[in-house]
């Protein structure tokens, strides 16, 4: 089943830091984003099928480039 992560919960689920996730968020740009996110209300939030599905493309580059 699907799950809302909050930016917090994303950044556990990853081991990185806010910073690095909202790098990968690309909230500028988000044409670039690595990682889709949408807001809900005041809150960001990440779908977790997005997170597999960049977790999955980063083991199949063996590499993440973060701007």
């Amino acid at each position: 089943m699907t799950q809302l992560l909050s930016v917090r919960k994303a950044c556990e689920v990853l081991d990185i830091s806010d910073t690095t996730l909202y790098k990968l968020l690309n909230l500028n740009d988000t044409s670039k984003a690595q990682i889709k996110s949408f807001n809900l209300g005041r809150t960001r939030k990440i779908d977790s099928n997005e997170i597999e599905r960049f977790i999955e493309q980063s083991q199949k580059s063996g590499a993440v480039e973060i701007e």
